[in-house]
């Protein structure tokens, strides 16, 4: 698919500016499990650039560099994930039919299951809840003389399901953050410890997606044997047994809706390489109309 610069999606609600107190995820059909459920294998995640709202002052033109970088910090310190980042795509002009298309063969191409889009607010400086006027007015002016000013940030966080090409949940949050006031004085920069909202929002993720199967595409399948895209990468070995679902697609007037159907067939690894792996089909694939872009679950 060709990379064409950002995606930018449509806000879908008014960020709330405080620290999520119960978790969107919890309400996206997810479920926690036991440590001893949880799969050892490890999904794959792709990890969009953040989204600003409208312009920033000049001064602040490192802010997509440096909460990109502390942000997948953040992520690969704190959870299990196979985490690609990329440029996003223009998906702005699409429909929603045309969107979920694009974002189902984004997860075919790169073998991913979800996708995550930072996007932050326009930032706002942070609230002096000071009642004393005089005290107030000393902090003002000292705010005002200062090379940076103390901002909060609203940050929503995006997780998309690339198989069906849907949104799970999105959360948000509240970060705080020193931005210089002018331009070349400082630079723009994020410490853990300002986005421990992230990490708190990264660990609830990687707990829940732990009792997820894993998906894996079907590349090719002819007679009984079968190609995964997928493979020591996301911690398959040789002898793995996994099951299959046959992915459907289903016009209703200008939409499509996709689903899964499982089988009781299932397919053993025989050669597991970095990012592919070959496997046997226990009936030919013929038989059981296994195609190209059904897959396979690693449970």
């Amino acid at each position: 698919m060709r990379i064409v610069g950002w995606l930018w999606l449509v806000w879908v609600a008014t960020v709330p500016m405080a620290q999520a107190e119960s978790w969107q995820l919890l309400r996206g059909g997810l479920t926690l499990c036991e440590a001893d459920q949880q799969s050892r294998y490890r999904h794959r995640m792709i990890v969009f650039p953040v989204q600003l709202a409208g312009s920033v002052p000049l001064a602040w033109r490192s802010l997509h560099d440096a909460f990109d970088d502390t942000f997948l910090s953040v992520m690969h310190q704190h959870t299990d994930f196979d985490i690609r980042f990329m440029r996003g795509l223009e998906l702005l002009s699409l429909s929603d039919q045309e969107r979920r298309r694009a974002l189902t063969v984004l997860g075919r191409q790169h073998a991913a299951q979800y996708l995550l889009l930072p996007r932050i607010d326009r930032p706002r400086a942070s609230l002096n809840n000071e009642r004393d006027p005089i005290v107030r007015l000393v902090n003002w002016t000292q705010a005002r003389a200062g090379a940076k000013s103390a901002v909060e940030l609203g940050v929503t966080l995006e997780l998309y399901d690339l198989r069906r090409g849907t949104r799970v949940a999105a959360e948000n949050l509240a970060v705080s953050a020193q931005l210089p006031r002018r331009v070349g004085k400082h630079i723009v920069r994020f410490s853990h410890e300002q986005l421990r909202p992230v990490s708190d929002f990264a660990a609830r993720m990687n707990a829940q997606l732990a009792c997820e199967p894993v998906s894996l595409p079907i590349i090719t399948a002819r007679g009984t044997e079968v190609e995964i895209g997928a493979g020591s990468d996301l911690g398959l070995e040789a002898g793995d047994v996994l099951d299959l679902a046959l992915v459907q697609a289903r016009r209703f007037g200008d939409s499509t809706a996709y689903r899964t159907n499982p089988i009781d067939d299932k397919i053993t690894l025989v050669e597991v390489l970095p990012e592919r792996s070959l496997a046997t089909l226990s009936a030919r694939a013929e038989v059981i109309n296994l195609q190209p872009g059904d897959i396979a679950l690693g449970r």
